[in-house]
């Protein structure tokens, strides 16, 4: 009797402990199954904030770095529309429409893609080309696309290049475009999406209508890099892999097939990690009796087709290979192009800066910041400057000359626009074709101590 008694006694407690539980179990996950709800609410708010915040950031850095280099040109887009909102940022499109055209005909069309390392970058950088192309009797636009700066990863940059070129389509009547004549074009990492819009299968925005497509007609390289793999653009393979996935998955080059668009692809010969894969790409072109015209520059590098309008002539002489390029795929008409190679049609109605008269009483010594970045170069009173990779260069002043050695030796003038703003070229000579905007920072900002100020 009391064994059984015991028995049963244990049986009731463990029966009452399992419906205790359960109870609890029910109740918690009651609880949990409720709180994902408001959770996730409150995230989108926090992140829609949060990305308008850095949206205004951006706008303002962007106004600061590229009003200097490409000041007013961006504001002369016949108009602006926004081809998509995500996450309560509107993502604009640039649209520059030629000029009196009295041709009731649908004109052919052109979506720039910006470079900047899918981490930065803006618009701006290929308003110019632009112009350019409107001049000529083209509708142009540059388009706005998430980016690293704005905590975004390079697949969703690629997804929205697709909406872009679908968006631009699917308004072809009311944008006055012909829909089968619309070519993409990208400067560096923003040519990665343009030959992707071709290459890349996939990597769609929930929602796409996937019956217009986003495979361009034509395409335009500039610096393009469309192989991220350890034979090309080995950081962006980098970024690439830390998403999850193998660089060749991502990576235009390797799923080029016949029938690829008409592309022309313009580099310069010092640009390693894009002149070698653009001869390699000219060749699988030609091998699969596509048209690939390519537009190599000895004496430019990276980026060389977005700097000088004024001054050099690696993108004058860009746009006039482009220009004949367009004419013989029936995106232009035949006719004069409206620049020549002497810079005799200035593209930019701008001048450069002009160098301070009198350095005489100019000191360099203290911190200079980036004017678009956060990055910052340290002027010291020995004469040797840290910058922000860690190397040391050098600054004299010589002749009423800002001198500075790079590392490597090679030696150039700094343009001193004002005692707190100087022109820094991001390359060594003869490779000047990236100019950063340099401005002193008041010592107690820089934080870093007085560097001699």
């Amino acid at each position: 009797m009391i064994k059984d008694y015991c028995r049963i006694s244990c049986l009731l407690v463990v029966s009452c402990l399992i419906m205790m539980t359960t109870c609890l179990v029910r109740h918690t996950g009651a609880v949990e199954a409720a709180q994902p709800e408001v959770t996730n609410k409150e995230v989108i708010d926090q992140e829609i904030l949060k990305r308008k915040e850095l949206e205004k950031e951006w706008h303002e850095r962007r106004e600061e770095f590229w009003g200097h280099l490409y000041k007013g040109i961006l504001a002369e887009a016949t108009e602006v529309r926004i081809y998509k909102t995500i996450f309560g940022v509107d993502l604009k499109m640039y649209v520059f429409r030629p000029k009196e055209s009295k041709s009731v005909e649908a004109s052919p069309a052109i979506i720039f893609f910006h470079g900047g390392g899918w981490g930065s970058g803006d618009p701006d950088e290929l308003a110019p080309h632009c112009r350019y192309l409107a001049s000529r009797g083209m509708v142009a636009m540059t388009a706005e696309y998430r980016i690293h700066d704005k905590r975004y990863t390079p697949i969703q940059a690629l997804s929205n290049a697709k909406t872009a070129m679908r968006w631009a389509r699917k308004n072809a009547r009311e944008l006055r475009i012909d829909p089968n004549r619309i070519a993409a074009g990208g400067s560096s990492a923003g040519g990665h999406l343009a030959a992707g819009l071709a290459a890349l299968t996939g990597f769609d925005e929930p929602g796409e209508d996937l019956s217009v497509s986003a495979r361009p007609d034509a395409m335009v390289l500039l610096s393009g890099v469309i192989d991220i793999t350890e034979n090309g653009w080995i950081s962006g393979g980098k970024q690439v892999r830390a998403l999850g996935m193998e660089p060749e998955a991502f990576s235009p080059f390797h799923h080029v097939k016949a029938g690829f668009p008409p592309t022309f692809y313009q580099y310069g010969e010092a640009d390693g990690s894009v002149a070698p894969v653009a001869k390699r790409f000219e060749a699988l072109m030609k091998k699969n009796g596509d048209v690939c015209q390519t537009c190599p520059d000895e004496k430019c590098g990276h980026g060389s087709e977005l700097f000088d309008e004024n001054s050099g002539t690696c993108f004058t002489d860009t746009m006039l290979k482009l220009d004949r390029f367009l004419v013989s795929r029936g995106f232009l008409a035949v006719g004069k192009p409206t620049m020549t190679l002497d810079g005799s049609v200035p593209m930019c109605d701008t001048p450069p800066p002009k160098t301070l008269a009198d350095l005489s009483g100019f000191n360099p010594a203290g911190h200079w910041r980036i004017a678009n970045g956060w990055h910052t170069f340290t002027f010291n009173q020995d004469g040797t400057v840290a910058t922000p990779d860690g190397k040391t260069g050098n600054w004299r002043l010589v002749d009423n000359q800002l001198l500075y050695s790079w590392p490597d030796g090679a030696e150039m003038r700094l343009n001193v626009i004002t005692p707190k703003e100087i022109e820094f070229p991001e390359m060594p000579p003869p490779s000047r074709n990236w100019i950063q905007i340099l401005k002193k920072m008041p010592p107690a900002e820089a934080g870093f101590g007085s560097a001699g100020q």
